[in-house]
């Protein structure tokens, strides 16, 4: 506590000569006036850097708790991106073999999950929806492994089930 009392005694009298020193090396007139309101305003910051400094000790630090509420949502928002990303992806590969199917005359009702690696999202499984003939879901799985890496063991099929 001494040393910061020394310190802070220490700064107000420095910036109380630099003052004194600026004011006697100005010229009479405006330049006077606005040059020792500089200075008044210098030994005031001066004079009340304590104040601010001590802030933390007087009150709640509300940097710090600000600093805590700006963690917390950006961290909400980021979990948010993350789930929207990953609802998209899954869309567009719905969608995909959805197109893959119209391009062979099929319909197919594939609804694919994704799983984070390495901070994306990549496919992982995908539930095969209706009642596919042996031909089709052979045809449906050789795609779903080779465009979009989901191994047969990770296709469910629901046979009866409408989908998604």
């Amino acid at each position: 506590m001494t040393g910061w009392l020394r310190t802070w005694l220490m700064s107000v009298l420095v910036v109380s000569l630099l003052c004194a020193l600026a004011e006697a090396m100005m010229p009479e007139g405006a330049v006077r006036r606005v040059g020792k309101l500089v200075c008044g305003l210098a030994l005031l910051c001066g004079v009340l850097w304590p104040i601010v400094q001590a802030g933390p000790l007087v009150g709640p630090d509300w940097s710090e708790a600000w600093a805590l509420e700006l963690e917390r949502e950006q961290s909400r928002l980021e979990e948010r991106l993350g789930s929207d990303m990953k609802q998209i992806i899954e869309e567009n590969c719905d969608a995909y073999i959805q197109d893959k199917a119209a391009q062979r005359h099929r319909s197919w009702k594939v609804h694919v999950v994704c799983r984070e690696e390495g901070g994306l999202y990549v496919p992982d499984r995908a539930e095969v929806y209706g009642n596919l003939s042996t031909e089709e879901s052979r045809e449906l799985a050789r795609l779903l492994t080779e465009d979009l890496g989901i191994p047969p063991e990770r296709q469910n099929r629901r046979d009866g089930e409408e989908g998604p």
